[in-house]
């Protein structure tokens, strides 16, 4: 997404602000760092305004950097509802001892990658951001990002899956039968904490942690008794529907 020198300008500041975050911004092409204000910068960054708008207006911003030192290697909820309010691609390098790792970034501004074989990333390409850009590629259907922080599964009270499905336009059903339906269900948890989105001919699209997304035989997540099924309201697949699979520039 960035130049050589840009990737490793964030790289060179991570590791020599590190325990603390570092942070900064890039701007006409350029990786401008800037002091961490924040009164607690081994665990959050903060930049101060007045400097960041005098960017803004100046010379732009192309993204906003920050670091992770010792992880998560994967935005956190707060990251996440401050890359939407700034609508800016956001960047995090996470950085650990032995150094840092490569920048990713994330948001509806940075290239979509492919529908399959995907990396997985919490918050970045995980199985809702699958189903998300599914949509975003082969319907008018245009799912919201909701924030969630890195194993939400884990804590009490947390269902962020279903609570966020009801709210975005799905409606349960008693089963999946056309392209479009969506499965959610229980993977090693209490809570349904894995979703994925039928494409027909028997075939399930999804993304667990830790492998590469892909579409394979959905007869284990359709018939399992911890799975519950949805389909979008607005969504109506056309008679012999063509999928696409290719990623989009949004």
């Amino acid at each position: 997404m960035f130049s050589p020198e840009i990737i490793q300008a964030i790289k060179t500041h991570a590791v020599r602000e590190y325990p603390s975050e570092s942070c900064g911004v890039v701007s006409a092409d350029k990786y401008l760092e800037f002091e961490n204000t924040d009164e607690n910068p081994e665990e959050h960054f903060r930049i101060n305004t007045e400097a960041y708008t005098r960017t803004l207006v100046t010379t732009g911003v192309q993204a906003v950097i920050h670091s992770h030192p010792n992880g998560p290697d994967c935005p956190t909820k707060h990251d996440m509802e401050s890359q939407i309010a700034t609508a800016v691609p956001w960047g995090i390098v996470t950085v650990n001892p032995s150094g840092p790792l490569e920048p990713f970034f994330f948001g509806d501004q940075v290239p979509m990658a492919p529908l399959l074989a995907r990396s997985f990333r919490m918050g970045v390409h995980d199985c809702y951001s699958l189903v998300r850009d599914w949509f975003l590629l082969n319907s008018h259907v245009e799912l919201p990002v909701f924030p969630r922080e890195p194993l939400w599964w884990e804590k009490e009270g947390e269902n962020v899956l279903a609570d966020n499905f009801y709210g975005m336009g799905f409606r349960e059903i008693d089963k999946i039968e056309r392209i479009g339906d969506c499965v959610l269900t229980k993977i090693k948890g209490d809570v349904e904490n894995h979703c994925g989105l039928y494409l027909g001919m028997g075939l399930v699209l999804h993304h667990k942690p830790g492998k590469l997304s892909l579409r394979e035989p959905g007869d284990k997540w359709l018939r399992r008794p911890r799975s519950r099924f949805f389909r979008h309201k607005d969504f109506e697949p056309a008679e012999n529907m063509e999928i696409v699979w290719e990623a989009a520039l949004k």
